[in-house]
């Protein structure tokens, strides 16, 4: 079982959010520690362990650190504003 790491940004960019999105997102991060990899993540091109995950038109950017068992939140914001 992985565990999850907030890192600043992440919990900045969550603020940022309307309070039902908030929750939508915090539901899905919440399932992340049994199945780091769901269906609607992706791995992003170009970068080693940084995966992005779909929660309708926001995304979350994580780290995955296999050999620790760790998940970095790195961002959360709007499609348009992520990448």
């Amino acid at each position: 079982m992985f565990r999850v790491v907030y890192t600043p940004a992440f919990g900045r960019d969550l603020r940022k959010l309307y309070s039902d999105i908030q929750k939508r997102i915090k539901l899905e991060v919440d399932s992340l520690p049994d199945n780091p990899f769901p269906a609607n993540s992706l791995k992003l091109s170009g970068e080693e362990s940084t995966w992005r995950l779909r929660i309708g038109n926001y995304r979350v950017t994580y780290e995955v650190n296999a050999s620790l068992k760790l998940i970095y939140l790195l961002h959360a914001a709007h499609r348009k504003d992520i990448y």
